[in-house]
């Protein structure tokens, strides 16, 4: 006959229902990515959005060589836009005004 061995195991030193709704959770910080990672998901978004507007383009019926301009032009604009977000976080870097954002949950 085969017993279990529970000399090693202690009795828990409260019994009864613990409630966890009193205990205090610190709040998740979201760290700053790393600029690499930051830059190609910026990129990444771009291209989401060039690839949405060049479907909406090919739906409404314009042409190859019409979509191909308008899809530039866009392109540019959202480069810029892209870059001048970049410099105003760097600048705020810098300065000291970028904090761990605080996600609530």
């Amino acid at each position: 006959h085969i017993q279990k061995n529970w000399a090693h195991v202690s009795k828990p030193a409260f019994v009864g229902a613990y409630d966890r709704s009193k205990e205090q959770r610190p709040e998740k910080i979201q760290r700053h990515k790393h600029a690499e990672i930051q830059q190609h998901e910026n990129k990444r978004q771009i291209e989401i959005e060039l690839t949405l507007k060049r479907d909406d383009l090919e739906d409404a019926g314009y042409d190859d060589d019409k979509i191909e301009e308008i899809i530039q032009q866009l392109r540019k604009d959202l480069v810029k836009k892209a870059a001048r977000n970049e410099v105003e976080y760097e600048k705020a870097k810098s300065e000291g005004r970028l904090k761990p954002t605080r996600l609530l949950k």
